[in-house]
């Protein structure tokens, strides 16, 4: 995945949740040297009749400049913008310009806006570039540990593959790689015994997969069990800093429902989760 100098939008409502996603950004635009875009979004049905939306605009820009101001690397060029409207929407539109997301999963009411657990949700749902959730409480962060890449033997999955490197690579980190690997639920009663070596032979298979798109020194674990609980003991055996997932974009309007891994994983792993849409799905 080829990423460029365009923007990396930063949503933000005000509150000190929302704020955790904005020193990984910087880290990863001092990284592309790429600018950040810092996006207040203003519910018009909210205003207050006193303040306008220049009012609002100067308000936030005083605000995100302390914050940026007190961030490590805040020689990144910011720029702030607010617009009104629906949280997601402005968003998902800001998105369709820049090169990533970087999104705290949880808010709380900020200035005159909310950016909640949903929003999130919906950003990742409709983003057509990559989405970084930064969920509240992480117990490592982006720039430590190692970065664990989540693949399932197809193709797409392997797109992660080149952007996990590149930051491994930039910031001085292992790789990991993790392929969850279980024995298929039995259908029909001639089925229902399987032979004995057949969690071994999904072992190898699983273990010979990962060999083959492995570069060397990257560390491997291939775990039975489903595919997030997977991902989270490999993260935690891993000391990952940053996991990364691909996932089957389709656009909002065709994904209400979030692939389940995915959605499963935002919930679960207190890391930094890299969401990387599937093109052409």
């Amino acid at each position: 995945m080829a990423l460029d100098s365009r923007p990396i939008v930063v949503p933000l409502d005000g509150s000190g949740n929302a704020e955790s996603a904005i020193g990984p950004a910087l880290k990863l635009a001092r990284m592309w040297k790429a600018p950040v875009h810092l996006l207040h979004v203003v519910d018009p049905d909210t205003l207050r009749a006193a303040v306008n939306l220049d009012e609002a605009t100067d308000a936030f820009k005083k605000y995100a400049s302390g914050v940026v101001e007190r961030e490590e690397g805040n020689d990144v060029q910011t720029t702030c913008i607010v617009v009104a409207g629906n949280a997601a929407e402005a968003i998902l539109d800001a998105a369709d310009s820049a090169q990533m997301v970087v999104i705290a999963s949880h808010g709380r009411s900020g200035i005159h806006a909310s950016l909640i657990g949903s929003v999130a949700d919906k950003v990742v749902r409709g983003a057509t570039v990559p989405t970084l959730v930064v969920p509240l409480g992480s117990v490592i962060g982006l720039g430590e540990g190692s970065v664990l890449i989540a693949l399932d033997g197809s193709p797409s999955a392997e797109d992660g593959l080149t952007v996990g490197r590149e930051i491994a690579a930039a910031f001085g980190q292992k790789v990991a790689l993790v392929r969850a690997y279980s024995i298929p639920p039995p259908v029909g009663i001639e089925f229902v015994a399987y032979p004995v070596d057949l969690t071994v032979s999904l072992r190898e298979g699983t273990e010979e997969y990962l060999q083959s798109v492995a570069k060397a020194g990257e560390d491997l674990y291939a775990v039975m069990s489903p595919a997030v609980d997977a991902i989270q003991d490999a993260s935690e055996r891993a000391r990952a800093g940053l996991v990364i997932m691909t996932t089957r974009g389709k656009g909002l309007a065709r994904r209400i429902v979030l692939g389940s891994t995915t959605d499963r994983a935002m919930r679960v792993l207190k890391r930094p989760l890299l969401i990387i849409p599937v093109k052409g799905d």
